[in-house]
């Protein structure tokens, strides 16, 4: 009986929110703590998308696509990132930054992004 509530309330999130089984499950996997190369195993930008990287405080918000239709913000957490002399820091391969929530699905049609027509010729 159990199991059933189980399926049951997979089956109406799904209906609810439209979500892909297979990125729901893969979301399911990405745990606090793990770092932008450990989530990007199991959820990977996919290659045409475009994204989205907000900061504020101790938070950095990233969105991508993880395929044409689905689109995904994951929360990490750069306290205690080391301070370095450069101007650039990859933020997105140190150790110290990592995901401070769950990932949220949404269906979002990917956009197309086309270069000016000035720029072709």
């Amino acid at each position: 009986m159990k199991n059933s509530k189980n399926i049951l309330l997979i089956l109406s999130l799904i209906l609810l929110c439209g979500c892909s089984p297979y990125w729901i499950q893969q979301a399911e996997k990405v745990k606090l703590g793990m770092t932008k190369p450990q989530v990007e195993k199991y959820l990977p930008v996919y290659d045409l998308s475009p994204t989205f990287v907000y900061a504020a405080g101790d938070t950095v918000v990233y969105s991508y696509w993880v395929d044409p239709k689905w689109k995904v913000t994951i929360y990490y957490n750069f306290n205690g990132m080391p301070v370095t002399n450069t101007d650039e820091i990859d933020w997105s391969k140190s150790d110290s930054v990592q995901v401070i929530g769950a990932p949220l699905l949404e269906k979002e049609k990917m956009p197309v992004v086309k270069p000016p027509n000035n720029l072709l010729k």
